[in-house]
Order: C-alpha cells, then sequence, then structure tokens
C-alpha cells in the first residue's frame, strides 16, 4: 500500500471519527452555530494527511522521543 493511500485513508478516518462525536455529542441534529466546527475538522484532517508521513518515517528509522514528539505536537496543535 503507498503511503499516499495509507495518509488519505488516516486522514478520512480522523475526519469522519470527529465528525461522529460531533454529531454523538449534540443534543438534537446539528445546530446551524456548530456547523463552524465542520470546516475546522476538515481543516485539522488536512494538518493529519500532511504530518503522518513523518510520523511514519520516524516510526521506520527508530527515531528518539518520536512518542514524545508526537505527543507535544498534539498537545500544542490542541491548544493552539
Amino acid at each position: 500500500m503507498s503511503m499516499q493511500k495509507i495518509t488519505g485513508i488516516i486522514a478520512v478516518g480522523f475526519f469522519l471519527f470527529w465528525l461522529f462525536i460531533l454529531l454523538a455529542g449534540a443534543d438534537k441534529s446539528l445546530q446551524i452555530g456548530s456547523l463552524w466546527l465542520v470546516p475546522v475538522i476538515a481543516l485539522s484532517a488536512v494538518v493529519v494527511y500532511w504530518s503522518v508521513p513523518t510520523y511514519i518515517r520516524w516510526s521506520q528509522n527508530q527515531q528518539p522521543a518520536r512518542l514524545l514528539r508526537g505527543a507535544l505536537e498534539g498537545f500544542f496543535g490542541c491548544i493552539s
């Protein structure tokens, strides 16, 4: 399986997972005011698509502290 296909599957899965979480957390159907979250999730999925090859390369090369670096990137991405 090619790297592009793997990253695409991960990014689409990320988008669908968070869209499901968004819909599951809604009391009723998705309100108009919360529709701005869908583009935010889509933009986040693009960032995931862009960064997954780096994480795969780190894993293949046994990069030291790869888990810590990935976790810190995720943490700082969440608070920004």
